[in-house]
């Protein structure tokens, strides 16, 4: 294989964690044709070399000199001899056999005795046909089940037949990847995996059913980095390899092609051996373990302001999970009513980031996380490493877990109306109230948002989510879960007319023109509304219906310095009185109805469509 950068990676079936292969920069990878078979000379024994030839009759003549049960235990002398993981003596016992039976010839390696040539077509392709494994003086190449259950940091050479290999493909951290399999007659239900990474794309890579060389892998667990000395130096040029090694892969080659002749159908040949990594094991909360994966519905993020800002992510599945009851809901009230059927996440250092993309209403998948036995209750922290935390996107599972969420909805309804029908009606029967005719209504509570179009009928969030028709605009009655962002003054953001470009929080002018008087200020933000069924729609306050919103020009704020976070603040007050903190110490025990109207539209970017929901026609009343 040409020189290429690169480093292996090996997922080890059946273990806690994947391993890690290195290559030793003395050694190479080497890919070895194996389509032809090399003859071996015959050699002459030392008994050969030095008896006379003595008279024998024809038939004693054809003879070979050596019987093949002899030949048998100088074989099984030479592996005894070259195991490194005997005993020395068991060793030196097995090399002083040998010499009794040759004769001690000097300068002579061991190795060399009378090898047949390779046959053309393998008779039988079971795991007796090929044995796996080669003693070698410089190294013996280890069967890849013996690879498999290497201890970590030793150092090991294997052959085997690549299959289920994938192309090259760019991560996301901008290196080349490539991964393949490697097979022989020990491992035939457990395919040793071996990833491999470059920074510049490969110029030459295995193809299915080559044999494939890996000299000097250094075990290791997945993670761990290994020393200066044993990373990988690169892909070298092909190896000169002996001539027992060159045997082996012809008879590993010939195993391969007689397995798969006389076997075409066989899925052990054929389906098992799937270049895609194994799909994650997803389960319920209930179920899940550290590492394991399970679906979820995030219902909120509170962050402590008390321990450096670390948030925790409420979530759940609907289904009961009375071992993490806990008193999760006194950050916000709302959240009793999941009591048995949530979980709160802790995340902490890099998982914080995690948190920053997680969306109130989302659903996501949640991995590698530890359950852990609080004063509140069980709850979920990171385990060793970083925690996993993706967006889900299978339709089918965002299905049921939608199913789940409208059948516990369904159960709680008809479950309070059954435990008060008997109450309500006794109680109407008693003391039926006399017939009252309204003529008009007055609104007695002053609202915090006042909507312009109190006319129009109400629509829920699940009927606007499923409207495809846009743009359009709805008129909703929701409580307010979340604001972002959670720090007012990065609520007005610039933009420079002159290049087209969104400004920095902290900046006052644009960097590549240096004009203060070309860039035009706004309010951002977006707030997470949630109405009565529990369904939650992200919508984004900007523009002029902010200003409408506000009542405030964001640049009559910037340019009074001394009074601006002030003004900003006191404007937004009612809106984060309404959660966090300082709902819970204004005594509110539920957030109240708002009173919006807002309006969609398909935004594009990077060529993706997608639908955005923004606030319209509405005022922020004053306390």
């Amino acid at each position: 294989m040409p020189p290429s950068p690169a480093s292996l990676h090996h997922d080890m079936p059946n273990h806690d964690s994947p391993i890690e292969a290195a290559p030793m920069p003395s050694e190479s990878i080497s890919l070895s044709d194996g389509g032809r078979h090399e003859s071996l000379p015959a050699v002459k024994t030392a008994k050969e070399k030095h008896q006379r030839p003595s008279a024998a009759s024809p038939i004693d003549a054809a003879k070979p000199p050596t019987p093949i049960s002899l030949k048998m235990s100088k074989e099984r002398l030479i592996r005894e001899a070259n195991d490194q993981t005997n005993s020395k003596s068991r060793r030196s016992k097995a090399t002083k056999t040998l010499k009794k039976m040759e004769g001690h010839v000097p300068n002579r390696k061991i190795e060399q005795i009378p090898s047949p040539v390779p046959p053309k077509v393998v008779q039988s392709p079971s795991k007796a046909a090929f044995k796996p494994g080669l003693p070698s003086s410089h190294g013996d190449w280890l069967s890849l089940e013996k690879v498999i259950s290497s201890i970590q940091g030793k150092k090991v050479s294997t052959i085997g037949i690549a299959v289920a290999v994938s192309g090259q493909k760019l991560t996301a951290r901008g290196d080349w990847s490539c991964s393949f399999k490697l097979l022989d007659s020990s491992n035939m239900d457990r395919p040793f995996m071996v990833n491999m990474f470059s920074k510049e794309p490969f110029t030459a890579l295995p193809y299915e059913g080559c044999p494939l060389l890996l000299h000097e892998l250094v075990i290791r667990r997945f993670g761990k980095t290994a020393d200066d000395e044993e990373k990988p130096a690169g892909v070298g040029y092909a190896d000169s390899l002996k001539e027992k090694e060159k045997q082996y892969v012809n008879d590993l080659n010939d195993w391969w092609r007689g397995l798969q002749a006389e076997m075409p159908n066989n899925p052990q040949t054929t389906t098992t051996f799937k270049a895609a990594r194994a799909p994650k094991r997803e389960l319920l909360i209930k179920d899940a373990k550290i590492r394991e994966f399970f679906i979820a519905h995030v219902l909120h993020i509170w962050t402590e302001s008390d321990t450096n800002f670390h948030p925790h992510v409420y979530v759940t599945d609907y289904t009961p999970l009375p071992e993490f009851a806990h008193s999760s809901h006194v950050y916000n009230p709302d959240l009793s009513r999941f009591d048995g059927i949530l979980l709160r996440i802790s995340l902490y250092d890099g998982d914080k980031e995690a948190a920053s993309v997680l969306k109130i209403g989302g659903f996501y998948t949640f991995g590698n996380l530890h359950f852990v036995d609080g004063r509140r209750g069980t709850y979920a922290k990171q385990g060793q490493g970083a925690s996993k935390i993706f967006r889900l996107t299978d339709p089918e599972k965002i299905r049921q877990l939608s199913l789940r969420k409208k059948k516990f909805f369904e159960q709680r309804s008809s479950a309070s109306i059954t435990a008060n029908k008997e109450e309500t009606a006794a109680h109407l029967s008693q003391n039926l109230p006399p017939d009252i005719i309204a003529t008009t209504l007055t609104r007695h509570s002053r609202p915090i948002i006042r909507c312009e179009y109190e006319d129009q009928p109400i629509s829920n969030i699940a009927s606007i989510l499923a409207n495809n028709n846009f743009p359009n605009k709805y008129r909703l009655q929701a409580k307010l879960v979340s604001i972002r962002p959670s720090k007012v003054e990065e609520a007005i953001v610039g933009y420079c007319t002159l290049h087209k470009r969104r400004l920095k929080v902290q900046e006052r002018r644009c960097h590549e023109c240096g004009m203060d008087d070309d860039p035009q200020y706004s309010f951002l933000l977006m707030i997470c509304v949630q109405d009565q069924a529990g369904d939650t729609l992200d919508v984004v306050i900007s523009g002029e219906e902010a200003k409408a919103l506000i009542g405030v020009e964001p640049m009559l704020i910037l340019d009074d310095e001394s009074d601006a976070l002030s003004q900003l603040r006191s404007r937004l007050a009612p809106l984060f009185r309404l959660i966090g903190e300082s709902g819970k110490a204004a005594g509110r025990t539920t957030a109240p109805l708002l009173d919006l109207a807002v309006q969609s539209w398909k935004a594009n970017v990077n060529g993706a469509e997608f639908p955005v929901y923004r606030l319209f026609g509405c005022t922020l009343q004053s306390e």
